[in-house]
């Protein structure tokens, strides 16, 4: 199993322009396989010859988010990361903080790997009610294709960005737990648009996305899927509500968490409360006392979070700084966060979609069809501009050096990708 990409697959289909209804793996009458070299596009490469298929093209989309990430220092779209921080104690070991403050008495600040930080909290993943309005169909476009399914339900929720579709268990080839968030992912229908009114979400997509996932898994036929046959397509998908729950009163499900290493010694547990520190953690080296925290967002671009160990008085329904429960600073901090560029309209931005879009299709192996004529827009961003030719090879202009030293690589989707980094990337000071 691989966990899909912040960007949908079918988002990188558009950019790169591939037949909706082939890229899905679905032929007929009405939209055939026309030419001899194309073909449509199979889940795995192993169901095809020479070609890959789009669980590679996730793994690739994949990759490009995680390289352009690191050199943006953000993700180019909302993900959801449990981070361990070291704490940033004073460099003289002989000062020590008495709380989590740094002068002129403002909060400490702690520096998270990634910036355009969202939301901090616990991942949740709600079900929303009982199923009771089945997937509606219909032909937008008039060409007697079904391509625009339909479903609407009653909800509490008011963000439309926290409505998520998934396919429900009798079409999905194994059954993982709804807490396991990132298994469930690889069943969620994206990308959709949400809309919520009177308290009814509705929410509609293209009928590609909701092939049955089962019908995926085994050989696939050399004719493909037939759209218009009864159980090609699912007839009821699932709603949930994905969010991110900042009121966490337990370390399990905290904003944060404060860590300590055991104290060396044979006594180990100084003033600490065992009450508040787990009675494990008293002289075991190989344990680690916590504590619950809460943590602010001080400055989202550059990822800076101000965390600090608190209690929640159930009472009043107030949260108080308290601590350090283990008398000294923390080890490390433990933080669950939301990080990345914003949605518009639950959808991916548009420049990042086509920077991470380029960038994957450098990155692939092989193309995704049996031929470079059914793979135009593939072949112009995988093209090597670093390679040199006979007199009959491929000419193109001279390439900067520059470009060429960009860490990606020499594709053309590299040095795209790289010149939007050059522009849009977060660039951190030192002071010393």
């Amino acid at each position: 199993m691989i966990v899909p990409s912040l960007l949908p697959l079918d988002d990188f289909r558009r950019v790169l322009g591939f037949n909706p209804w082939h890229f899905w793996g679905l032929t007929n009458a009405t939209v055939p396989v026309t030419s001899a070299c194309n073909d449509v596009v199979r889940e795995y490469a192993w169901q095809a010859a020479d070609a890959v298929g789009r669980h590679e093209i996730t793994e690739a989309i994949a990759l490009a988010e995680a390289r352009l990430a690191d050199a943006l220092q953000y993700h180019a779209a909302p993900k959801y990361e449990v981070l361990t921080i070291q704490w940033p104690h004073y460099f003289d070991d002989g000062q020590i903080r008495l709380g989590p403050a740094q002068p002129p008495w403002h909060r400490l600040k702690v520096q998270l790997p990634k910036g355009k930080v969202r939301k901090i909290g616990f991942r949740r993943l709600d079900f929303i009610g009982a199923r009771t309005n089945p997937i509606t169909l219909s032909d937008q476009d008039g060409d007697g294709l079904n391509d625009t399914f339909e479903i609407s339900f009653a909800t509490t929720v008011t963000d439309p960005e926290e409505i998520a579709i998934y396919f429900e268990a009798a079409d999905r080839w194994d059954d993982p737990a709804t807490t396991d968030v990132d298994a469930m992912e690889v069943y969620r229908v994206r990308p959709v648009r949400v809309t919520i009114a009177g308290g009814t979400a509705t929410v509609r997509g293209r009928a590609w996305l909701i092939v049955k996932p089962t019908l995926y898994e085994g050989a696939q036929s050399a004719d493909g899927l037939d759209p218009s046959v009864v159980g090609s397509l699912a007839t009821n998908l699932d709603a949930y509500r994905l969010w991110y729950d900042p009121s966490g009163v337990v370390a399990d499900e905290s904003q944060a968490v404060m860590l300590w290493d055991t104290n060396p010694g044979d006594c180990g547990g100084c003033c600490c409360d065992a009450a508040t520190l787990p009675a494990s953690s008293s002289g075991d080296p190989a344990a680690e006392a916590y504590a619950v925290a809460r943590a602010g967002i001080s400055d989202s671009d550059n990822g800076l979070v101000v965390p600090a160990e608190a209690t929640y008085n159930a009472t009043t329904g107030i949260w108080c700084e308290t601590g350090p429960s283990a008398c000294r600073e923390p080890d490390r901090v433990k933080l669950r966060v939301l990080s990345g560029v914003p949605l518009k309209g639950c959808q991916v931005d548009d420049r990042m979609r086509l920077v991470v879009a380029r960038m994957a299709m450098a990155d692939m192996a092989k193309p995704i069809c049996a031929c470079e004529s059914a793979n135009r827009e593939l072949h112009t961003w995988q093209f090597d501009v670093s390679r040199t030719g006979g007199a009959n090879d491929e000419q193109f202009g001279a390439v900067s050096e520059k470009d060429l030293g960009n860490p990606f690589g020499t594709r053309r989707g590299h040095i795209f990708a790289w010149r939007e980094v050059e522009r849009l990337a977060i660039v951190r000071g030192f002071s010393a």
